[in-house]
């Protein structure tokens, strides 16, 4: 539907542990390109450009 706000999810599970990703609109780059956050129990990564920079920057957060 037009005007509808769309979200989407992925779930990823690694070392026994699920990565949830959501695809926003919208990043610190640009209002317009997708941005993705990934989050885990209570951690959540910024929004990011990439997919892979958010898993990256949440999985340093949780296994340091």
């Amino acid at each position: 539907m037009p005007g509808e706000l769309k979200r989407m999810q992925t779930i990823v599970e690694q070392n026994n542990r699920p990565f949830y990703m959501h695809i926003t609109e919208g990043n610190e780059i640009s209002e317009i390109l997708p941005g993705y956050r990934c989050h885990s129990d209570s951690k959540f990564s910024d929004i990011e450009i990439a997919p892979s920079y958010a898993i990256i920057s949440l999985y340093q957060q949780l296994f340091r």
